[in-house]
């Protein structure tokens, strides 16, 4: 590995040289610094290695700058109520003690589930009505929900905490697919009238003006390879990363640029597909002007039998249906990929 390589391949972590997605992270910090926010809840999804976590972790990070925010970061893994309880209690701890006051002591809770999880919810009420005296917020980050027992808990006690008018706000990243089943089984309302950020592509002046700069290309050949990742977070960065590691004509390194799309990303997307999503990729794969028609006629489906399928792969940020009658895969090289599985 050559040093101070500015190019990352480590994924949830901001690297060091980034493409700043200006609108999406000015968007998301007016509706958190808004006078009277019409929400407190936010979601940021799109398909895998998209940079959602850079993006959450971006603004989060912005927020915490301002001392009236209190930021608190919340594993899914864990039990995120009694997490945000104590977080939040170390936090009022830290300052009591800073400024030489006695701490109270933290509320002993019962050894029954349910006399628990109640009393610890009071006890977290109590900690946020203290917050939103000093004219306090919080901020909680939680990245790559799902909808596991542990995120249903979190949800029905967040929309209590709404309920009580307390200054707490949600900043959530989220496959689409997950957070889709999340919405389906919450009985709060909250969190289906979220805004939610769907990440698209990167801009490709962007990436090629980094490109010209970080590795010294010409315009051409920096807006080639910008136009050679699609825009796709994880391939500016895999793309700046082999390059550097191998100046020179970047098509060298192409194979080896493919094989880490396809065993880092891939195929994890392709497993998670299911059988008629593979078909209809693989029909895309086949088509080479990437029109409708032509797809539909290769699979002998009509429209009503097409479109759910077509709008779960839209969905799952893998294929653009923005020009109407055409269907074209986001990610590069995916239709080779999609062409080489043994299924089809």
């Amino acid at each position: 590995m050559t040093a101070n390589n500015p190019f990352s391949l480590i994924f949830s972590q901001p690297p060091h040289l980034m493409i700043p997605r200006l609108r999406e992270s000015n968007l998301l910090l007016d509706y958190l610094n808004s006078a009277v926010p019409s929400t407190q809840a936010y979601l940021i999804t799109g398909v895998r290695a998209t940079g959602k976590t850079v993006l959450m972790t971006d603004i989060s990070h912005k927020i915490s700058e301002d001392p009236t925010w209190l930021r608190v970061t919340l594993n899914p893994e864990l039990d995120m109520v009694r997490s945000l309880y104590e977080m939040l209690s170390n936090q009022l701890f830290y300052e009591q003690t800073d400024r030489g006051a006695n701490r109270s002591p933290l509320i002993c809770l019962p050894d029954d589930s349910e006399g628990r999880e109640k009393d610890l919810q009071t006890a977290l009420i109590g900690l946020l009505k203290q917050l939103k005296a000093r004219r306090q917020k919080v901020l909680i980050d939680i990245d790559e929900a799902t909808d596991s027992r542990l995120m249903l808990d979190f949800t029905s006690t967040f929309d209590l905490l709404l309920k009580e008018r307390l200054p707490v706000f949600l900043l959530m990243t989220g496959l689409r697919d997950n957070l889709q089943k999340l919405l389906h089984k919450q009985s709060q309302t909250f969190l289906s009238q979220a805004p939610c950020v769907i990440l698209g592509p990167l801009n490709t002046g962007a990436i090629s003006e980094s490109y010209q700069q970080v590795l010294n290309l010409d315009v051409n050949t920096a807006l080639a390879m910008a136009k050679l990742t699609r825009g796709y977070a994880y391939a500016y960065q895999l793309l700046g990363y082999l390059c550097w590691e191998n100046p020179g004509d970047y098509q060298a390194i192409i194979p080896q640029f493919r094989q880490y799309l396809e065993e880092y990303v891939y195929e994890k997307i392709w497993s998670e597909l299911s059988h008629k999503d593979k078909q209809l990729a693989a029909a895309i794969a086949r088509c080479d002007d990437g029109r409708i028609a032509t797809i539909r006629a290769a699979l002998d489906v009509d429209t009503n039998a097409f479109n759910p399928y077509r709008q779960r792969l839209i969905n799952r940020g893998l294929v653009n249906g923005e020009e109407r009658g055409f269907l074209r895969f986001t990610l590069p090289l995916f239709e080779r990929f999609v062409l080489e599985q043994d299924q089809f």
